[in-house]
């Protein structure tokens, strides 16, 4: 801010003021002028560190709606995806009854030195199943398991090798939160 240099008014010039008195109004003045120019100047920088305050909480406020927004997003597209992919997945079923074989074929390679191997699959798809394996392991139907769907039993337990059980893991590994990948625009 520019200083007004010193105007004596009217009340400055009257006779009886002499010279100190002139001296004294004048210092009195410029000082008013100091002080009054250091209060504004103090009040509006209190006033941008109030500014600077509120936009640094403001800036915060963006960051964590920032991260809530992509994670939510991402969780929507994760869903989204083994939604598609589940319905991909059991119309490929529903069209190759033996898209599994070749998991199940490695999964009971994988436990070949048990006894008791059971393999049990969708009742309507039994025959298909016992023609596509070898007859080292038991192969049930059941009626009530759906398409898709497959389950391998031995004495060291049990795997659920169908679309669903697939698709509920890669859900759980999808929509955890610590692999849900956060954006930032710095």
């Amino acid at each position: 801010m520019k200083h007004q240099a010193f105007v004596y008014r009217d009340w400055a010039d009257v006779a009886v003021l002499g010279q100190r008195d002139r001296n004294e109004v004048k210092e009195a003045y410029e000082r008013g002028v100091r002080d009054g120019s250091k209060l504004v100047k103090e009040h509006v920088e209190g006033m941008a560190g109030d500014i600077r305050a509120q936009m640094g909480g403001l800036m915060q406020k963006f960051k964590e709606q920032e991260v809530k927004f992509f994670a939510e997003a991402d969780n929507k597209v994760a869903a989204a995806a083994l939604a598609i992919a589940r319905k991909v997945l059991s119309r490929e079923a529903q069209v190759d009854p033996l898209v599994l074989q070749t998991a199940v074929t490695h999964a009971i390679e994988q436990v070949k030195q048990a006894e008791n191997i059971r393999v049990t699959v969708p009742g309507q798809y039994l025959q298909l199943w016992i023609d596509a394996l070898d007859n080292t392991v038991e192969i049930v139907g059941d009626p009530m398991m759906p398409s898709g769907e497959v389950r391998i039993s031995c004495e060291f337990g049990t795997a659920e090798l169908g679309i669903s059980a697939q698709i509920s893991e890669l859900e759980q590994a999808m929509l955890q939160p610590s692999t849900v990948a956060t954006v930032s625009l710095q």
